[in-house]
């Protein structure tokens, strides 16, 4: 039961990043997996940053440095005077134990550190980092589809096109170069190079309530990822779907590619699915044009 709560004096709570069995989530984005390097940068950052200057004031004068926590008529309350809470909690809602909380108000008036206190004193610290809570949702997910490593764990590639014969690209270890299944030749390294990068950075732009899944159209491509540990991943663009002039909309679903795979590999399958089950994502375009490529693409220059 420990959760990290970002709020704003006057407005509520706004984002409450809560860890489960299957890892962080975001309440407010319908329990989707949060991006804990951001809250682990930011508790970092503010517990490493140089004090500037300290900053005593008087309980009324607060708010011209954003830092107003409670809202009293006397105080003169006015939008952008009360601070943006970041709290640290371990335990349920009716018994829990505040484990850290600290008010961000505004950045020093010319740029250069950023007022902040703790709710137990009026006193005002001017710190050297700019620092900002966003209570978007949306910032606090995970953006990432794969684990940092994803790239170096790909052993094999499948992508379906709707008419065509699939491409199946495969490698028996990171180290080896990837060999196109029927292919006389090896194919254009750079390009394989340039999906594979693609598939292993791949981002989240969207992501939609739980409830929103779209039947895949009959003329949907697929592109299945199988990695060293016998998870494989595959991915459905919804052309059908889509806006005019936009990107496909994106189905997620992961699977064992194999029975003998250990009970962290079959963990992590779950947990995947539990992430995307009845989801559709948007996909960075940059990234998912890679994922549209024909045979032709990959072919070896002379």
């Amino acid at each position: 039961h420990v959760r990290a709560r970002v709020y704003r004096t006057g407005v509520g709570i706004q984002v409450t990043l809560r860890r489960t069995a299957w890892g962080w989530v975001v309440d407010e984005h319908d329990e989707f997996a949060a991006d804990m390097d951001k809250l682990r940068e930011l508790l970092v950052l503010l517990a490493s940053t140089p004090i500037a200057q300290k900053v005593p004031v008087r309980p009324e004068r607060l708010g011209e440095l954003g830092l107003l926590q409670k809202i009293e008529n006397r105080w003169n309350f006015e939008a952008g005077r009360t601070a943006s809470v970041l709290s640290v909690i371990h335990g349920i809602e009716l018994k829990h134990r505040l484990i850290y909380q600290v008010l961000i108000g505004n950045r020093r008036t010319g740029g250069g550190g950023t007022y902040v206190r703790f709710p137990v004193s009026n006193t005002a610290y001017l710190i050297r980092e700019d620092v900002e809570l966003d209570g978007r949702a949306e910032h606090w997910i995970e953006h990432r589809v794969f684990e940092p490593d994803a790239a170096l764990a790909m052993r094999q590639i499948r992508i379906r096109h709707p008419g065509a014969a699939p491409l199946t690209f495969s490698r028996a270890a990171a180290e080896e170069p990837w060999r196109l299944a029927g292919a006389p030749q090896p194919p254009d390294p750079s390009r394989v190079r340039a999906l594979q990068e693609a598939l292993a950075e791949l981002r989240l732009v969207g992501v939609s309530s739980r409830g929103s899944r779209i039947r895949p159209a009959g003329d949907a491509p697929t592109v299945e990822v199988r990695f060293e540990d016998q998870r494989a991943v595959t991915l459905t663009l919804n052309r059908g779907a889509a806006a005019a002039g936009s990107d496909p909309p994106a189905t997620l679903a992961a699977h064992l590619a194999g029975a003998a795979a250990d009970p962290l590999t079959r963990w992590r399958v779950e947990a995947f699915n539990r992430r995307f089950a009845d989801r559709v994502v948007a996909l960075d375009p940059a990234q998912s044009r890679h994922l549209l490529a024909g045979r032709d693409a990959y072919r070896a220059g002379p």
